[in-house]
């Protein structure tokens, strides 16, 4: 019922060097990678990767600028966000990854704010968040958290919201890539037939194919994850059931 976290400070550098040896080697892997995070000699770096879903059933995701430090040009459903020695000054440091998540890469709101301010501003629009499960990155062997968050609005009120936000000087504009959005029930044609469309969010007229080997890495197991909770059951591939 309660899941319980130690965490130790790292450096990025350490990580980064070791990063295209495990990504290459799958033995490597094997020999310095453990299932027990604690016996894993491999260098680590805890990460939010979450959903975010709005009113209406469609799915924010991004396509991330070639200039961004990870996985350039790929599709994220819907972003990753590093834990922080920030998070740690709240009495609740998962529920403060969250909030600080919904207002750093959901809505655009200004990092130099307080966190309790900036939540005050973004949390009438969400209605639910929740970790659904610790899991691990195999290609880099790193353990992640998979969250998911629902909002209240839909996307043309989204967008009007951020808008407001940016005018108003509360809020700059994300530079990591561009958001696009999917709707729930085109989700599956992606993960079956490894394509689909998506909307650019503020220009509901461009439209941009997404292909299968275009994701981000984790992006399959967030959207299979998602649609076995959207579906409250086990994950059933249409075309078996055809056949």
């Amino acid at each position: 019922p309660t899941l319980e976290l130690t965490v130790a400070k790292t450096k990025d550098f350490i990580i980064r060097s070791f990063l295209e040896h495990i990504r290459t080697s799958p033995p490597l892997r094997a020999q310095l990678g453990k299932l027990e995070p604690e016996r894993s000699r491999i260098p680590h770096s805890l990460c939010l990767h979450f959903i975010v879903r709005f009113a209406d059933g469609h799915i924010l995701c991004m396509r991330r600028d070639k200039r961004t430090a990870y996985h350039g040009q790929r599709w994220s459903f819907s972003g990753e966000e590093q834990v922080a020695d920030v998070d740690f000054r709240h009495k609740t440091p998962c529920l403060a990854l969250f909030q600080r998540t919904v207002c750093e890469e959901v809505f655009p709101l200004r990092e130099d704010m307080p966190l309790a301010e900036r939540w005050s501003i973004a949390s009438r629009f969400v209605d639910s968040m929740a970790l659904w499960s610790l899991f691990l990155e195999e290609t880099i062997h790193n353990f992640s958290l998979l969250g998911f968050i629902q909002l209240t609005c839909e996307p043309r009120q989204y967008v009007a919201e951020h808008k407001r936000l940016v005018s108003s000087g509360t809020g700059s504009r994300d530079k990591e890539g561009r958001y696009f959005v999917v709707h729930t029930d085109h989700l599956m044609q992606l993960l079956v037939t490894g394509k689909t469309t998506a909307h650019a969010l503020f220009s509901p007229d461009i439209k941009h194919e997404v292909l299968s080997q275009d994701l981000h890495p984790t992006s399959r197991y967030r959207l299979f994850r998602y649609l076995r909770g959207a579906n409250r059951g086990p994950f059933i591939d249409p075309a078996s059931i055809a056949a």
